[in-house]
């Protein structure tokens, strides 16, 4: 809407900029985050959330958030500037004011439900199983939380709800006990022939490590030894570097 010059030239610096913005944010970004840390929850730690006080806590977050922005709107519309650390009383925003910071509250109550609910259900929740929402996606075909392979072979997808097609995932199972591409031990990833792009072979990829952090912060100093012109300096930790690098790939792979 503030595209729109008039509409914008209006209300310019006002708490309207300041409610359109947070309303919009959290509808469109905070809620469905919340929400897919509810939906993947029991995938990620292999345990259930307590469905009641996720009712609860959604029903709260939502309350606090209408209350807290919306009559921020109202108050930008009667001229209430933004930026401003405090106002003169009886501007007739002082009702709005209140009402918002009665929603601040309990907008940080349902938030401070959500987390508890999911610090507590991490430890004490019951054992989700695999598939405790009966998801279509192929997240769901596997343990929960899964294995660090994922999949022990690629899945078969035939359709845009795999988890659903009971006989692909059948063929999956046949396709692990035949020993196809199997993969279940270690970092290993799926080569290609290069022609046609058909399965060809296992690949053993560089082991899980620390090693990848160590070698991009020696990296950073390389770079930023270079800009401030200490070229020696650069030259050592391009040598520690390379000494990570090789040590990284020097390591056998982990087993599964």
């Amino acid at each position: 809407m503030f595209a729109a010059i008039p509409f914008d030239q209006a209300t310019t610096d006002t708490y309207f900029v300041v409610a359109h913005f947070h309303f919009i944010i959290f509808g469109a970004a905070v809620f469905p985050l919340l929400g897919g840390l509810y939906y993947w929850f029991p995938k990620v730690t292999g345990r259930m959330y307590h469905e009641r006080w996720g009712q609860a806590s959604f029903w709260v977050t939502f309350v606090g958030t209408i209350v807290t922005f919306f009559p921020m709107h109202i108050v930008g519309l009667l001229g209430m500037t933004r930026r401003v650390y405090t106002y003169e009383p009886n501007l007739g925003w002082d009702a709005y004011n209140l009402t918002e910071t009665i929603g601040a509250f309990v907008l940080t109550a349902g938030l401070l439900m959500i987390f508890g609910n999911l610090l507590w259900s991490r430890f004490r929740g019951p054992p989700s199983g695999p598939d405790p929402l009966y998801g279509g996606t192929l997240e769901w075909a596997t343990t929960s939380p899964p294995p660090h392979y994922n999949f022990a072979v690629i899945p078969t997808v035939s359709s845009p709800y795999p988890n659903w097609d009971r006989e692909d995932r059948q063929e999956d199972v046949r396709r692990f006990e035949r020993g196809l591409l199997v993969f279940e031990t270690g970092h290993e990833t799926p080569a290609s022939t290069v022609r046609d792009g058909y399965l060809d072979e296992v690949l053993e990829m560089p082991s899980e490590s620390g090693l990848p952090i160590v070698l991009a912060f020696a990296v950073s100093l390389v770079f930023i030894m270079l800009l401030t012109t200490h070229y020696v300096i650069a030259g050592v930790f391009l040598g520690v570097a390379g000494l990570v690098l090789a040590a990284w790939h020097a390591r056998e792979p982990a087993e599964g």
